[in-house]
């Protein structure tokens, strides 16, 4: 019995040595953590850990103009795997933490302006030109002719389908256009009914239509506007066209009217604004292609952009002829500046491309914007192509 219980004791003892003596626990391995503002500025120091224990990452500090923090990726393109600010987590091995970023984005919200329809808002990328998505409103009797960033249309205005650069949010209003289609007097358009005009098909009107007040005629895409007898703007009221539909304002078979200006030898001729759109204007005998009619003065006509072709009226009936751009038969030049687009005139018989009428008193004022380039044919003699520092090479001296 001694001998059985000196055995157990002694290999008890034999256990509690091994056990002690046994090997001891692996040293903690500490790791580097360190962060990459990929691309952005500022800086953030190394974080120590220790090898598979949980520690807490700091928040960023990082800052990249126009970019939100979305979070880190061991992988500098996103494409490793992801922590983010003040995750818990651990680290098996030294690593690099690549910050990363998404562009800003805000709202371009569309207001219908009292059209009908739904459109939900567009997600753009902050400051970066996106093209925004067609318009879905509708308007009775109106022609939509783009966007405005104020409701009465007196800020920036974007065509439909137009690309869009905003560092913020921002609403766009719908603006729309009388649709001369749908109106019962077609021949009047009134600044007192709509200051903005347009035709939603294409359209031959038969009789001379007459400005009234400062009114704006819009050219949609792809569609026409054929006037006999043109367009009458006289003093005191004002046309501007815009848009890049076609209008052809030929009234070579009547007597005495401009193409586009003066109603009658009766009136002095309006102002009248070209921004866009392919134009042609023809003046009857007599009569200016864009300016005065017959007797009459060429107003102020300005010319932005566009496709402009203005012809001047023959001598025939009262045998005199009408400047292309100015006055007509013995009509004055009046002003002219021309800043952009293609422009191309001819005069009528014995008369300026640009300028009086056949025994016009005064070949008037003309203005050409920096690199402008012009065509014009003057009672048979053509230069072409016409520029800016030879701006009255054209006239006739006569």
């Amino acid at each position: 019995m001694k001998k059985a219980l000196v055995l157990i004791l002694t290999a008890f003892l034999f256990v509690s040595l091994f056990i002690a003596c046994g090997p001891e626990p692996e040293p903690k391995i500490e790791l580097t953590i360190a962060f990459d503002g990929n691309g952005a500025e500022g800086e953030m120091d190394d974080l120590t850990v220790y090898k598979g224990e949980e520690v807490t990452l700091p928040l960023h500090t990082y800052i990249m103009d126009d970019h939100n923090f979305l979070g880190w990726n061991t992988e500098q393109e996103g494409t490793g795997d992801w922590y983010y600010d003040a995750d818990t987590v651990s680290f098996d091995k030294d690593t690099t933490l690549y910050a990363q970023w998404y562009e800003t984005i805000v709202s371009v919200k569309f207001n219908s302006n009292g059209g009908k329809g739904l459109m939900v808002p567009q997600w753009v990328k902050k400051g970066e030109a996106t093209a925004l998505r067609p318009n879905a409103y509708k308007l009775k009797d109106h022609v939509f002719i783009g966007w405005n960033t104020k409701k009465d249309g007196t800020g920036d205005f974007y065509p439909d389908k137009s690309e869009i650069t905003t560092g913020g949010n921002v609403i766009l209003y719908a603006q729309w256009a009388v649709d001369v289609v749908s109106l019962e007097d077609k021949y009047n358009w009134k600044e007192s009914d709509s200051k903005c005009f347009s035709i939603s098909a294409d359209l031959t009107l038969d009789d001379r239509v007459l400005i009234n007040g400062n009114v704006t005629l819009f050219l949609p895409e792809g569609k026409s506007l054929n006037l006999s007898y043109g367009i009458g703007v006289n003093k005191g009221n004002s046309l501007t066209i815009d848009g890049s539909g076609t209008l052809k304002a030929d009234t070579s078979a009547s007597m005495i009217y401009s193409g586009i200006g003066s109603y009658t030898q009766e009136y002095a001729c309006g102002d009248i604004t070209i921004n866009g759109g392919n134009i042609y204007a023809e003046g009857g005998p007599g009569g200016a292609g864009i300016g005065g009619s017959c007797y009459v003065d060429g107003g102020t006509i300005t010319i932005n952009g566009g496709t402009v072709e203005a012809v001047g009226g023959s001598t025939d009936w009262l045998g005199y002829g009408g400047a292309g751009i100015g006055g007509g038969g013995k009509g004055s030049g009046g002003i002219v500046i021309i800043n952009g687009g293609k422009v191309t005139v001819k005069g009528g018989e014995n008369s300026d491309g640009i300028g009086k009428g056949q025994e016009g008193k005064d070949k008037g004022k003309l203005t050409l914007g920096k690199g402008v380039t012009i065509e014009v044919s003057d009672d048979g003699k053509t230069w072409s192509p016409y520029k800016s520092d030879e701006r009255h090479r054209y006239m006739r001296t006569k």
